[in-house]
């Protein structure tokens, strides 16, 4: 159960009296009791004395299943507060960290106020959703191993995601490598982190290298590197490099 605590008061700053619901909008089965647990959508109503919110639901995070919640003041007929919002699975929220800012979908967590602060206190969520920056490279008739080096654009750390391959002719025989400049300005090969994806259309290729390789502040750059086997034929290619600033 999560216990939701809170205070409803009118705009000088009066506890209300009134009826809060709160009614789930699809079934929840909760495995983790003895025997199972099954959370109807059934509305269940509080009486709110003097502003006070002091309720507990269980929580729908885990099953990402909002309930729906209103707060009619005593004596009136609508409801002043309509909306939707996942409960968090945590002992204790606050009432006022589930309103939303005005948005109601029954399908979706609506409290702004809730994604902002499970993005605020997680640092590795938000050089996930960080934009990556892209360095890209036009190769055209390279015929030997090239490096094209690259200057880290920012004082903090890098997190390198990936390098994106387009081949437009002679890539057969070619390996294609990221790597780092260290603090003491030597030259560091990355290891590729899963099996890169690729495919061939119309004798064109497209292949991603996937690394999810973080790197610290003190690194000088980076670079992307082309070898062609023994005998391989001129390299004409597009060569992207994806990274981001990490905090």
């Amino acid at each position: 159960m999560t216990n939701i605590l809170g205070t409803l008061a009118d705009s000088a700053g009066t506890g209300l009296a009134g009826s809060l619901t709160a009614r789930l909008v699809y079934n929840i089965t909760d495995d983790s009791t003895i025997p199972d647990s099954i959370y109807l959508p059934v509305e269940v109503a509080f009486d709110i004395t003097a502003g006070e919110v002091d309720i507990d639901l269980p929580e729908s995070e885990t099953y990402n299943v909002p309930y729906q919640f209103t707060f009619t003041i005593d004596g009136e007929d609508a409801p002043i507060i309509d909306f939707f919002a996942i409960v968090p699975n945590v002992g204790t929220a606050e009432f006022a960290s589930l309103v939303p800012t005005g948005i109601n979908n029954a399908n979706l967590d609506t409290s702004a106020l809730r994604v902002a602060k499970l993005i605020a206190s997680d640092a590795e969520l938000i050089v996930r959703i960080r934009p990556a920056q892209l360095f890209n490279i036009q190769a055209e008739g390279v015929t030997a191993s090239t490096k094209w080096f690259i200057n880290k654009p920012f004082a903090s750390g890098v997190l390198i995601r990936g390098l994106r391959i387009l081949g437009i002719s002679g890539y057969a025989d070619w390996t294609f490598r990221v790597g780092i400049v260290n603090s003491s300005g030597v030259d560091v090969q990355l290891t590729i982190g899963s099996t890169p994806l690729d495919s061939e259309v119309n004798d064109r290729l497209f292949k991603h290298q996937v690394y999810t390789s973080s790197q610290p502040d003190t690194i000088l750059g980076m670079y992307i590197e082309a070898v062609p086997a023994v005998d391989a034929d001129a390299l004409t290619a597009s060569l992207t490099l994806e990274f981001t600033e990490t905090a």
